[in-house]
């Protein structure tokens, strides 16, 4: 069977920096992340699947991988890049899939096949998506279904008194105290999503210990603009 070359199986890398501890729960995330946190519990099954959906930004990928680590899984499979291999050899202790709105008709039924696998072993099932379970077409139908079985909850995306929380635990958590100007200015010239947040303080952070210059809005506007032209 081939695949579009948009789909990727396995390999998913997992980032040592997302873990439960350093996730900022607020109102627009709480039910998510209560649901993750009682799915991970040992010996613990109160849903399955359980089915998170979200904008990009909002901490789906955050959820995922800090339950991969609990739950001991090394491989998540994401449904976006290139292919690299096939699934029927895909031997982990939970299911977690990443963005399965990306997923294409052919991978849909072997996903299908897995899921009913994963199921009825009494393996805990996670997924991620950009929309609800009932808002893809290239899905197959029984997998559709299957999405819906369990527990279906929404990310919404972050305000910015949120994303502000983020910024300065990052920052602290890098031994910097991030000022109310500073944030505000990387909040008002940068993507709003976390990522591009997070790789901009980061970024930032660097150049300051580089330098041994403080992080100031001076430093941040070089470090943001420097590929300006």
């Amino acid at each position: 069977m081939e695949y579009p070359d948009t789909q990727l199986i396995i390999q998913f890398p997992l980032n040592p920096e997302f873990s439960l501890e350093n996730f900022i729960v607020c109102p627009e995330n709480e039910v998510a992340y209560r649901a993750v946190v009682e799915m991970v519990q040992d010996n613990h099954l109160p849903f399955n699947p359980l089915f998170i959906y979200g904008e990009s930004g909002s901490g789906k990928t955050h959820l995922l991988t800090a339950a991969s680590k609990i739950l001991d899984v090394t491989e998540i499979i994401n449904l976006k890049g290139e292919v690299e291999a096939g699934l029927s050899s895909f031997i982990q202790k939970a299911l977690l899939i990443d963005n399965i709105h990306l997923i294409s008709p052919e991978v849909s039924k072997e996903v299908f096949r897995l899921f009913n696998k994963f199921y009825i072993e009494g393996k805990k099932i996670i997924i991620t998506s950009l929309l609800p379970p009932n808002q893809r077409s290239n899905v197959d139908e029984h997998l559709g279904s299957r999405l819906s079985s369990g527990m279906v909850v929404r990310l919404s995306l972050l305000n910015d008194e949120t994303r502000l929380k983020i910024m300065k635990k990052i920052a602290k958590d890098s031994g910097f105290d991030l000022t109310e100007e500073v944030a505000s200015y990387i909040l008002t010239h940068v993507r709003r999503d976390i990522g591009s947040l997070q790789d901009a303080l980061k970024r930032a952070i660097e150049y300051s210990l580089m330098t041994k210059q403080r992080l100031t809005v001076p430093l941040v506007r070089k470090v943001i603009h420097a590929g300006d032209t």
